[in-house]
């Protein structure tokens, strides 16, 4: 089914550190609840899991990262 983009809805959750999206189509709805450790494991630009990145406690979304690329990331091969 197509979904609607303009009624996409994002919710952030600080306190348990994870996002909730929300999509919708003419069929009904659909939600889903995304971990931001999980969030942080996958390539910006594959979505792919990247190898080496945990989704433990000591991913947490406050804590800096070097992207290698994406948005806000860098090509220049820093790492």
């Amino acid at each position: 089914s197509e979904f609607d983009l303009p009624f996409t809805r994002l919710s952030v959750d600080n306190g348990r550190k994870n996002f909730t999206v929300r999509l919708f189509s003419n069929e009904g709805g659909y939600q889903k609840v995304i971990s931001g450790g999980e969030l942080r494991c996958r390539d910006p630009r594959s979505g792919q899991i990247e190898e080496g990145v945990t989704s433990g406690e000591d991913n947490s979304l406050d804590a800096p990262r070097l992207h290698r690329s994406g948005c806000g990331g860098s090509s220049g091969g820093q790492k």
